[in-house]
């Protein structure tokens, strides 16, 4: 399982990447308060991406958004 806990510094608006996982090519985009994820991948095997207390599954073409805004305070580090 591969997770998330995104924290960008303030000067930092947005920050798209593509990362390969366990032979899975993802294309990521962070910002303030949206997690993007998109499986690039071929492979039927689904991913399992985690974030806070959640655990989603994504397949081939499947793309997620995850809130990290809780209540209208962003999660930063100190």
């Amino acid at each position: 399982m591969l997770w998330f806990n995104p924290c960008l510094p303030e000067t930092i608006e947005t920050l798209r990447m593509h990362i390969h996982y366990r032979g899975k090519l993802l294309t990521l985009e962070i910002s303030t308060d949206i997690l993007t994820i998109h499986v690039d991948d071929t492979t039927p095997e689904p991913i399992q991406i985690g974030f806070k207390n959640e655990i989603h599954e994504l397949r081939h073409g499947q793309t997620i958004e995850i809130e990290l805004a809780a209540r209208g305070q962003l999660h930063r580090e100190p």
